[in-house]
């Protein structure tokens, strides 16, 4: 997943959406991709933030359908079943709406 990740980014940033405990992104970032997160969870954020080399993802805390941070990257992405915590179809279109606004 990682892989496909880096390739897609095609060298430029990126964005996780429902970043967690950086279980995919930090990987990412090791890989030398510049990747920041949203995660709605304080919890989880608090979690990558105890991580080595959490200091290298900036994580905005905040809902994937409607927040938005500074600047344009190459990739938006959300990882194996993250869009299935977003319960509605309308809310789902959100989401995808928000990646596209992202890039």
């Amino acid at each position: 997943m990682v892989d496909l990740l880096a390739g897609l980014a095609h060298g430029g940033s990126a964005l996780d959406f429902g970043v967690g405990t950086g279980r995919v992104t930090l990987r990412l970032r090791s890989r030398g991709v510049r990747v920041e997160g949203i995660e709605l969870s304080q919890p989880m954020a608090e979690r990558l933030r105890a991580k080595q080399g959490a200091h290298e993802v900036p994580v905005t805390v905040g809902d994937k359908a409607t927040t938005r941070v500074d600047g344009t990257f190459a990739l938006v992405y959300l990882v194996a079943n993250t869009i299935m915590n977003v319960r509605t179809q309308d809310e789902q279109v959100a989401v995808f709406v928000n990646a596209a606004a992202h890039l």
